[in-house]
């Protein structure tokens, strides 16, 4: 064990998705559902993930919003692939913070003119990470996790989002 992480079953994963990329091809799915106001709540797999918005922009605060659980959806992701790539290179994490913010402009989402972007345009993740191992060889990890990560790699792509309503495709 290193990091918390089991290396030698994290390496039989390794080497089955290796031996059969099949095994790597994976689906996740999540069923939200309106409660009240901006309040939702989202089931993934045993888990339910709330949602809401601040009371600055008409929620009643029971929860992060959409856009600052995206922003832990990344910071999570990147969370694992450090401890993971950390524990096959055998390097140990003593502590590991990221911080995270991003702007946006709320103008699209209300409906209001002026061409930006609905979502975020800059996100920023800091790392501060407790380690015995050199800086070169933390910024080598880095490197890797970034160059990685699930989460980073969809917010970098053009995803094509589809969404049917009553089963009806909206274009």
């Amino acid at each position: 064990m290193i990091n918390g992480i089991d290396e030698s079953a994290l390496r039989a994963l390794v080497s089955s998705v290796q031996r059969d990329p099949e095994q790597g091809r994976v689906q996740f799915s999540a069923i939200t559902e309106w409660r009240e106001g901006a309040h939702a709540t989202t089931a993934v797999r045993h888990f339910i993930v709330p949602s809401d918005e601040p009371a600055s922009l008409v929620g009643t605060d029971l929860a992060p919003n959409a856009v600052e659980i995206l922003l832990s959806a990344l910071g999570a992701c990147l969370t694992v692939g450090f401890v993971y790539n950390a524990a096959l290179q055998g390097l140990e994490i003593r502590n590991l913070i990221i911080e995270l913010d991003g702007k946006l402009d709320l103008a699209s989402f209300l409906g209001l003119p002026g061409g930006t972007p609905a979502g975020y345009t800059e996100i920023r993740a800091g790392c501060r990470i407790e380690s015995d191992a050199s800086p070169s060889a933390l910024a080598a990890l880095a490197a890797r996790v970034i160059a990685t990560s699930p989460v980073t790699d969809t917010l970098r792509r053009s995803v094509p989002v589809e969404l049917t309503v009553n089963g009806e495709p909206v274009s």
